[in-house]
């Protein structure tokens, strides 16, 4: 088996028409594509004071041929870097360096038609801190900000676990981006992603741009060669993520079946390699036709220097007093080789700003193993490159239109915050505005006219809970418009306080208010509820619910969510590294909602990864709200036709339970979408408007039937005043009871007057009054009292009752 430069070698000494009168000689050294190997390599030829060397081929990654293009012009030598595709390699930072491929930078054309595509306006870019990707990053960021596209970049330095992990935390907790563009090589690729698996960091919370060049088996590669990277699952982490490539893979080059430099077919030369025993099973085999076609197109510059007439012969970069005829040979072999035509394949060869033709890119989907399933194909990118490298100006990525074919939806949460225009979002704050004013409106309304004992049917103290409720919801509604929206902050305003824990530990506790919120409408709504069924149902205003007892059912609900939320703001801080060091091995759920803190605070039980052992809590939780749903809902609907005299409220209290719990699942709807819906934003933005409505009906069904009867009948007020300090629902349920009392007593009275006469009747018939005299049959006055202690109406206090 022989490399593809020897077969190559071979196959231009046995042509007649390259080099016919020379013999072309090779000497080959592995840069290892880094910077140390590749320099010591080029120096020790260099050095070599017996061999004079006419041409260098390679290396073929970018870090290695940017310091080798450093130290050729010095011996006056041109190379050819047949992949290295740096935008850093031009024709003015290397004036002797020519390139195979287009650059890198063209990646940009595809990233951005892909944002285009999706309409993504938050992304955030993690890259390797080297020449070629902060190159590409300067030039993907120039874009961005002409598309107006809220971006943050981070580069990894040192590789460290510590580094990467601070890298991560930074894009997905303190900044909140969820579309990441992947900027690196694969072994750092390997280990940021690994990273980010075992900080939760992954699927479906996160989508991964990747390029997809990376070579077959460079996950187990990585898994291998990474000491800190056990217990990764790659699949899990690119689940649903993208790649790009620009340079084919061999099936995607035989499939489109372009020529070489040597007029032959992909397919034609791939059987060639294999005929002659050509070494193909190689982790970048898809770059031998590439180093193929450009040591022939040197034979050929080469070859076109001999016939006009320069002599090889007179040049030696050992003799410093050749320098002028070094010169003009290298000059020579310059634009000869700038003349060369890699007919299809990777077209013309880079140099002095020339035009170049290119095969087509891919869009792939992540598959599994590290591998990419190609989508769409992205023909002829290079020709819409024009002739300048030297910044960013020269991508015309308005020409560039995708063939999209079957790919049915966008990628993960495809649209970030910030998509909706900021009118609807001005609509939306001041819908939750108005319903603040409408809820805080009744609350006075409550307060004042209470004074006035003309709230019909109604505790004051729990109207006022259900109000302050409803003001709570619109104004967190009010905050997550403004505070997710309008005042984002800017990354300069996020470095500043990125290592706060504090703060982040506020957020979570400041989105605690709409559970907290809810549970004081539900609450209250469910207590109002039972109070009137044991009242008006049983009839048993004696045993009827205490206020307290409902106040302190409140108050329970609110401390189980705060304990909830607190254990969550916990398991954030552990899983987060805030207060551990090293990777955690939990099996706590994997609940990470990076961009929406409240995922944490809002029934976060019914999302989360369902195979966690940590279910069985969710479950529980879950079973409770749903236990307490039911008990609503149960008294709710056994109080709705109650009527007693004038507004029946009681059927008010049942359409708003049933308003609340609607809107409770609309919520829990819409929080699960998060993670999943293309335009989350439009789902935060309708979550926070479903606080408002919640509010808005809650307080309508309840209080403006209210104000309608005062405003109806002003003057009927006085007739509804309570008496002895007792509210007027409870002058109505005494009224029913002082009437089930009469009527018990004379059910009594009548069952004892009928058990007499019969007593008189049987009396009747016997026949001697001695017997009555001897005392066989009572008197009336001798007959037993009737029970009527269950008859007997309750004590009433002189304190407010309620008989919800």
């Amino acid at each position: 088996m022989r490399n593809i430069g020897e077969f190559a070698k071979d196959i231009i000494n046995n042509s007649t028409n390259i080099l016919p009168d020379h013999q072309l000689n090779i000497e080959w050294k592995n840069s290892q594509c880094a910077n140390k190997p590749s320099v010591d390599s080029i120096l020790a030829f260099l050095q070599d004071q017996d061999v004079v060397y006419h041409f260098v081929l390679g290396p073929a990654c970018s870090i290695s041929a940017e310091p080798v293009g450093q130290i050729i012009p010095t011996f006056n030598l041109n190379m050819l870097a047949y992949s290295a595709n740096s935008p850093g390699l031009t024709s003015n930072t290397y004036p002797n360096t020519f390139i195979g491929l287009v650059t890198y930078n063209t990646y940009v054309v595809v990233w951005i038609k892909l944002i285009n595509f999706y309409k993504w306006r938050r992304i955030a870019i993690i890259g390797q801190d080297t020449g070629i990707f902060n190159l590409v990053e300067s030039n993907f960021g120039d874009q961005l900000k002409e598309l107006n596209v809220t971006f943050d970049s981070e580069r990894i330095i040192d590789g460290n676990k510590e580094e990467i992990d601070n890298k991560l935390d930074r894009i997905f907790l303190v900044k909140k981006y969820r579309i990441i563009f992947a900027n690196f090589y694969e072994g750092q690729a390997y280990e940021v992603l690994c990273r980010a698996y075992l900080k939760g960091y992954v699927y479906p919370y996160v989508t991964w741009v990747l390029p997809s060049w990376f070579t077959q088996g460079w996950v187990e590669r990585g898994k291998s060669n990474c000491q800190f990277c056990q217990g990764c699952d790659i699949d899990a982490t690119l689940k649903g993520g993208l790649g790009l490539d620009i340079v084919p893979t061999r099936e995607q080059l035989i499939s489109k079946n372009l020529d070489t430099i040597l007029g032959l077919k992909q397919q034609e030369i791939w059987n060639m390699f294999a005929e002659n025993n050509v070494v193909t099973d190689i982790a970048v085999e898809r770059y031998l036709p590439y180093s193929f076609d450009s040591l022939l197109s040197f034979a050929l510059a080469l070859n076109a220097s001999l016939q006009n007439g320069i002599d090889l012969s007179q040049f030696n970069y050992h003799q410093a007093d050749n320098a002028s005829i070094n010169s003009e040979i290298v000059e020579s072999l310059k634009n000869s080789l700038a003349g060369v035509d890699f007919a299809g394949l990777t077209g013309e060869v880079n140099y002095q700003g020339r035009a170049r033709k290119y095969s087509n890119g891919e869009l792939s989907e992540y598959e599994n193993d590290g591998n990419f399933k190609s989508l769409v194909t992205i023909p002829n990118i290079g020709e819409n490159l024009s002739s300048s490298l030297e910044g960013s100006s020269y991508i015309d990525f308005n020409t560039l239109d995708f063939e999209y074919f079957g790919m049915q939806a966008g990628p993960l949460d495809g649209v970030e915050l910030h998509h909706l225009p900021i009118s609807a979002i001005i609509i939306s704050v001041i819908f939750a505005f108005c319903a603040l004013i409408f809820s805080v409106f009744f609350l006075v309304f409550n307060i004042i006219f209470n004074k006035k004992k003309v709230i019909r049917y109604s505790n004051p103290i729990l109207n006022s809970f259900i109000l302050i409720g409803a003001c709570l919801q619109c104004g967190v509604a009010i905050l997550v418009l403004i505070d997710n929206r309008i005042l984002q902050r800017t990354p300069e305003q996020q470095r500043n306080n990125e290592e706060c824990i504090g703060c982040t530990v506020l957020c979570h506790l400041v989105w605690l208010l709409p559970a907290i919120a809810t549970d004081i409408i539900f609450g209250t709504l469910v207590g109002k509820s039972v109070r009137i069924y044991s009242i008006v149902i049983r009839k048993s205003l004696h045993n009827k619910v205490k206020l307290a007892y409902i106040i302190l059912f409140i108050c329970g609900l609110m401390v189980f969510d705060t304990v909830y939320t607190l254990i969550w703001i916990a398991i954030e801080a552990l899983r987060f590294q805030f207060i551990a060091e090293g990777p955690l091995q939990t099996d706590l759920p994997n609940i990470k909602q990076p961009g929406a803190p409240f995922w944490y605070i809002f029934y976060c039980a019914e999302g989360g990864d369902p195979s966690s052992p940590a279910i069985a809590v969710r479950f529980v939780y879950i079973l409770f709200r749903w236990i307490l749903y039911g008990v609503g809902l149960y008294f709710a609907f056994q109080i709705r036709k109650v009527n007693i005299r004038g507004v029946n409220e009681f059927q008010s209290i049942t359409l708003a339970t049933l308003v609340t719990i609607f809107f409770n699942l609309v919520r829990i709807i819409l929080i699960t979408m998060i993670p999943s819906v293309r335009l989350i934003d439009t789902a935060i933005t309708l979550l926070s408007i479903s606080y408002a409505l919640d509010a808005i009906f809650v307080v309508g069904f309840i209080f403006v039937p209210k104000l309608y009867f005062i405003v109806r009948d002003p003057n009927e007020k006085n007739n509804y005043t309570g008496v002895n300090n007792t509210s007027v629902i409870d002058n109505s349920v005494v009224y029913d009871m002082q009437m089930a009392k009469v009527r018990c007593e004379l059910d009594h009275v009548k069952s004892e007057r009928d058990s007499l006469t019969q007593t008189v009747r049987r009396m009747s018939l016997v026949p001697s009054a001695s017997e009555h005299n001897l005392g066989f049959s009572p008197s009336i006055e001798e007959l037993p009292e009737p029970d009527l202690r269950e008859c007997v109406p309750p004590t009433y206090q002189s304190e407010p009752t309620e008989s919800q």
